[in-house]
């Protein structure tokens, strides 16, 4: 059986030759401290629903492109199989948990007050934000007939 730690029996690295180690490249685009938590290996970002929003909110008005992922358990199990989707969302600047599944997980890994984000309600909650801010939000794509879906599922 092996040790959880998977460090475990090799010569460590000081705090200081840590701290001297130069930072990845993706670290610099991440200006605000991630906390979450590790599902099937992949980092979840613990965040609520209104502060998502409105870190999206905060990029938009710099006028950031960013990249936020809302994962399900399928998406991190296909992550745990495919390493190039596991890079994609760890690379991502904010990754939420998209069903309860993942968000259970997360109040298992310590983050107690996690919930569930849907795609639905943080689009409802930025537009709201945008709104209230004087912000213009812009939608590519579709029909005419899934934007009144759209409005009529409001």
């Amino acid at each position: 059986m092996r040790h959880p730690d998977p460090h475990f029996g090799y010569p460590t690295v000081s705090w200081r030759t840590n701290e001297l180690r130069s930072a990845p490249p993706s670290a610099a685009r991440h200006r605000f401290l991630r906390q979450g938590a590790l599902v099937l290996d992949t980092h979840i970002d613990a965040i609520d629903l209104d502060s998502a929003a409105q870190r999206i909110l905060t990029w938009s008005s710099r006028q950031q492109s960013r990249i936020v992922t809302l994962c399900r358990v399928d998406t991190l199990v296909q992550a745990s199989r495919d390493p190039s989707l596991h890079r994609a969302i760890a690379q991502a600047d904010l990754a939420l948990p998209g069903d309860s599944g993942v968000a259970w997980a997360m109040r298992r890994e310590g983050q107690r007050k996690q919930q569930a984000l849907t795609a639905r309600e943080l689009m409802w909650r930025h537009l709201a934000q945008a709104e209230q801010a004087g912000q213009a939000v812009h939608f590519h794509g579709g029909t005419q007939a899934s934007l009144e879906r759209l409005l009529t599922s409001a």
